[in-house]
């Protein structure tokens, strides 16, 4: 539902947009299907930060760490199909035929298998080697990187499954994510570097209004959404008054899945809707954690959970 509402609001929105100006009906179409995919992620990150700091504990909070992490599995899964279809929509020599299909379908069962076993050599690794973990996990990144490029893997959904299965199946996670957080600041530096030198920031200037819509857009879907499946699930109170307000923040995979939409798509439409993409994913990191604290709080939720237990003293 979301990546087709989505479409059709940017359609809509087009004579906000310049750089959309020039491009058909069905090419602005094809590209807001990868957009609209692109608006299912969330960020796990802020809402465990937000839920850890206030010590929250309930439904709603159950609800929202449960949600937020499978939509940012599925999401890779949704967005690889929306932009194979959008491609062929703005390119009406490249139509999606039946082999393309069963091309993407094996590409994706294929890069499952790849980030479980990932996962599994990792976890595997990580209980072995105690030492030099950081070099080991760098190496093996970049092995990866290029295994999934020769075979035409999707990069991204290797490694999100390759971290679920080590953090879900093995007893590895918390050491996995100290090695990677070692690094991680750098890499976040340069991410953002190279994002902030490719923003047009005439664009951005000249379709701000279109960005604020495409919020609101947003926001209204999720909210909609939630209330048909609240319904349908027979959610409690608390989670339907408040639980589409975990789903708003965006961050971590977002800002990949721009990144590969911005080579995929052509320019300058690419570019253009990437960098509006950055745009909107900082104004719904801002409201999106404010928003979530303020239902936790609306729904009785804050502090409720027990202090971190003390170290015992030696």
């Amino acid at each position: 539902m979301r990546p087709p509402c989505m479409a059709l609001g940017l359609v809509l929105l087009r004579p906000l947009v310049p750089f959309l100006e020039g491009f058909s009906t069905l090419a602005v179409l094809g590209a807001g299907l990868a957009w609209g995919a692109i608006s299912l992620s969330k960020s796990p990150a802020a809402v465990l930060g937000l839920v850890t700091e206030t010590r929250s504990r309930g439904p709603l909070t159950e609800y929202s760490l449960g949600m937020v992490v499978v939509f940012d599995v599925l999401v890779l899964l949704v967005f690889s199909v929306c932009l194979a279809l959008g491609g062929s929509l703005m390119d009406p020599e490249q139509a999606l035929s039946l082999d393309q299909l069963r091309a993407l379908g094996h590409e994706l069962l294929a890069s499952t298998a790849a980030g479980t076993t990932l996962g599994l050599l990792v976890a595997a690794w990580l209980w072995a080697v105690r030492g030099e973990r950081l070099l080991s996990i760098v190496v093996l990144s970049y092995a990866a990187t290029a295994f999934c490029r020769y075979f035409h893997y999707d990069t991204l959904l290797v490694f999100m499954l390759a971290g679920f299965v080590v953090q879900n199946v093995s007893r590895q996670g918390r050491a996995l994510v100290h090695t990677v957080e070692q690094v991680s600041s750098g890499v976040m530096v340069l991410f953002f570097a190279t994002a902030g030198a490719s923003l047009d920031v005439d664009a951005l200037r000249a379709s701000w209004v279109a960005a604020l819509a495409l919020v609101g857009l947003r926001m209204g879907l999720t909210w909609v959404g939630c209330q048909l499946g609240h319904r349908w699930a027979k959610d409690p109170a608390p989670v339907r008054a408040y639980g589409h307000l975990a789903l708003i923040p965006q961050a971590g995979v977002t800002f990949g899945l721009l990144s590969v939409m911005a080579v995929q798509l052509p320019a300058p439409v690419g570019t253009g809707l990437a960098g509006l993409g950055i745009a909107l994913v900082a104004v719904n990191q801002l409201l999106g954690p404010v928003l979530f604290k303020w239902g936790l709080a609306r729904a009785g939720e804050l502090g409720t959970a027990p202090p971190p237990a003390e170290p015992a003293a030696e």
